[in-house]
């Protein structure tokens, strides 16, 4: 050890877990975004069982095409969730804003109404 160097503790294998509540609040995303992932893939699979005739017969229904696109976003929301999940359990900076963009998207028209 040199003298002229403060004593410096090493970190351990501790120091990289995340604190208990980033761990909850990951571990909530993560379920919440596997349920949304999930029962999105179930309903496609459901509606189209493989047939792309089965597609184009109900394409051209608003209604239809409408919940068709809904359901293709859950899947995209649902799997940006699962990565943001994941990106918080290893304490990663993108995956904190990702999070907080999450936790926010649909609610920032409502805050803004609140104070005009």
């Amino acid at each position: 050890m040199n003298p002229d160097t403060p004593n410096v503790e090493l970190p351990t294998a501790n120091a990289t877990r995340p604190p208990l509540s980033i761990a909850a609040a990951a571990l909530i995303l993560l379920v919440g975004s596997l349920v949304t992932f999930l029962g999105s893939i179930w309903y496609l699979r459901k509606a189209y069982a493989g047939s792309m005739s089965q597609f184009l017969l109900y394409a051209h229904s608003f209604s239809i095409a409408l919940l068709d696109l809904l359901a293709i976003l859950l899947v995209v929301f649902g799997l940006l969730g699962i990565v943001t999940s994941i990106g918080l359990l290893y304490l990663r900076e993108p995956a904190r804003k990702a999070a907080i963009f999450l936790s926010t998207v649909f609610t920032r028209d409502k805050v803004r109404s609140q104070f005009r």
